[in-house]
């Protein structure tokens, strides 16, 4: 987690993608018994808030629940594959559906 939030407070990622990274990199390294999915999402909201407030009445959380299964099917297939693009793409995805959601 140390590393995680160093990368976090270093990057200049932009912050669409810096919030999905952290969102599957905090799902994948699962510190806690329960509640790992809904922190994640908190922390991917709490990011893209801290770039722009916008984001504070974006329901990105209901769009990931209303796509749950998908959701962990996606998480599934990126920690058998190693690899976090399809995670990236599925919550970014999810962002621009809620934006879309909130006009």
């Amino acid at each position: 987690m140390g590393d995680l939030f160093h990368w976090l407070n270093t990057t200049d990622t932009h912050p669409l993608i810096v919030s999905s990274v952290f969102h599957y990199e905090f799902e994948f390294i699962h510190p806690f018994i329960d509640g790992n999915g809904r922190m994640g999402r908190f922390w991917q909201s709490l990011i893209l808030y801290n770039w722009n407030n916008y984001f504070s009445v974006i329901p990105i959380e209901s769009i990931i629940r209303d796509k749950q299964q998908e959701y962990y099917k996606v998480l599934e297939d990126c920690g058998a594959d190693g690899e976090s693009t399809l995670f990236i793409e599925f919550a970014l995805q999810s962002i621009l559906e809620a934006i879309r959601y909130s006009r």
